[in-house]
């Protein structure tokens, strides 16, 4: 189709960005319905109820810098805790560049709007009105296993699954018997049907020793090849059959935990052990950091799937015992 870019509005890039983009995202639902739901929010909120039918090549920085400026101004009249981070409206900034670098590159829109649009400097922390990004820390092995007592199956093997591979949420969430290949040295070798980097085509591996072996057997014992491991359909039959008031089970449930499901749990369950909060996504900091301490950061890169160190680094916590120990035998 050929577009009149004098007659292109911001609402048609942004509707033909979706439209284009469905294909990219249909392999993983999950993860299809949240960058949708994602692009749509910004999208809608922010962009086209004042933009939307405005020309895109006259949308340019000092459009960009408005919608930053909104951005901040609501989220400082939010209350205390759900307040965006510099990090948080840089990413949704970020989310509408996004949408224009594409329609530029179907030519669609001038270079120069995007070269505008481009030289928005991001955010920096100490920028009035800006708050910084909360630091994301590992979880102490006592506080995770206080939560695992209270949780019923197979939630709380979930988390011990969690903890112990440091894989994403995502990943625990899909485990299915016919992933797993049992290996000659007794290793269980896990490649999710799924994962986050595979559209940019990177292999996701995740070895699984005893520990997790001695978790997962007998789930692997009580499902056939393709279906999940981790079944909210199977918990909740448990649940209503050995419930004390016999009640029928009328609700469906899906065939396999979702991540944001699995993290309301978790965060449902750490309230009620009453330890400090933490959220799934700390276990792989936890893991990260467990495994740099013992083994090197290139090791936790690989075991994280990572491409760079760089990456890697933003989940482990900073370790002070070379430097306590350099300056106790030369200071």
């Amino acid at each position: 189709m050929f577009w009149n870019r004098s007659k292109f509005t911001v609402r048609e890039i942004v509707e033909q960005f979706l439209k284009a983009n469905t294909n990219r995202w249909k392999n993983n639902p999950e993860e299809k319905q949240s960058t949708a739901d994602r692009y749509r929010f910004v999208t809608n909120r922010y962009l086209l109820p004042i933009y939307g039918d405005w020309n895109a090549d006259k949308f340019r920085r000092t459009q960009l810098r408005g919608i930053r400026d909104r951005m901040i101004e609501e989220g400082n009249l939010c209350k205390r805790g759900q307040k965006k981070t510099q990090t948080t409206i840089n990413t949704q900034i970020k989310i509408i560049f996004l949408i224009f670098e594409w329609a530029a590159n179907k030519d669609w829109i001038t270079d120069d709007t995007l070269i505008s649009l481009a030289h928005l400097r991001p955010l920096r922390i100490g920028d009035d009105g800006v708050l910084a990004p909360r630091k994301i820390v590992s979880v102490p092995e006592q506080d995770v296993m206080s939560v695992v007592k209270i949780m019923k199956e197979p939630l709380g093997d979930m988390v011990q699954t969690h903890w112990l591979t440091g894989m994403r949420s995502s990943e625990v969430c899909h485990l299915r018997k016919c992933d797993i290949v049992i290996e000659d040295n007794g290793l269980w070798r896990y490649q999710p049907y799924t994962h986050k980097t595979e559209t940019k085509g990177k292999e996701r591996v995740i070895f699984l020793g005893p520990k997790c072996q001695a978790i997962l057997q007998k789930y692997c014992d009580e499902s056939t090849d393709e279906e999940f491991l981790f079944s909210p359909t199977k918990t909740m039959e448990y649940i209503y059959k050995n419930a004390k008031t016999r009640i029928p089970m009328n609700r469906k449930f899906k065939d396999h935990y979702i991540a944001s499901a699995y993290y309301y749990a978790v965060r449902s369950a750490v309230i009620k052990a009453g330890v400090p909060y933490w959220h799934p996504h700390q276990l792989r900091h936890s893991f990260a950091t467990i495994v740099t301490n013992q083994y090197g950061a290139e090791s936790a890169k690989e075991s994280l799937g990572h491409s760079t160190i760089k990456t890697t680094e933003i989940y482990i916590d900073p370790s002070y015992d070379r430097v306590r120990r350099i300056a106790k035998e030369l200071s």
